[in-house]
């Protein structure tokens, strides 16, 4: 067992567990608040491809009002924190005011330190950072859907 040997059996559980995470489908609706046409439309296709329902908003105002429209279908939410007509924080707080165990994945460009402040202790599912990659919120969903908050 010198420099060259190499643990198969450890190179194919890390295989399998990227298999098995790429195999994770969802089931229900996602509801995407984003003020940004393009995210809410790139982040429907990926939610989509991952078994996902999406329900689309595009100010806070919006998805608090679909929220309460449809919230028994609603098994998760990506918020983006900043928009006009309502805020990520004031629309995070009405949907937390209407469910307190509502699962919501902050979604913003700023670094988590700064986008997690205002959110610190509340109960948020968790964050990702814009531009996100499918595989990111694959992880995120999961993690949302089978984790705890923040």
């Amino acid at each position: 067992m010198g420099d060259g040997w190499v643990d198969r059996g450890a190179i194919a559980g890390s295989d399998q567990s990227v298999a098995d995470a790429e195999a994770w489908r969802g089931s229900g609706t996602i509801l995407i608040i984003d003020d940004e046409v393009i995210i809410r439309e790139v982040a429907a296709c990926i939610l989509e491809d991952m078994g996902f329902e999406t329900m689309t908003a595009e100010n806070g105002w919006e998805g608090v009002q679909h929220y309460l429209g449809s919230r028994d279908q609603i098994v998760g939410v990506l918020l983006d924190m900043t928009m006009p007509k309502m805020d990520g924080i004031e629309c995070f707080s009405q949907l937390r005011g209407i469910n307190p165990k509502v699962k919501v994945v902050l979604s913003t460009g700023y670094n988590e330190r700064v986008a997690s402040g205002g959110f610190a202790g509340k109960g948020l599912a968790g964050y990702i950072q814009k531009p996100y990659e499918p595989k990111a919120l694959r992880e995120k969903m999961r993690s949302m859907l089978e984790g705890d908050s923040l």
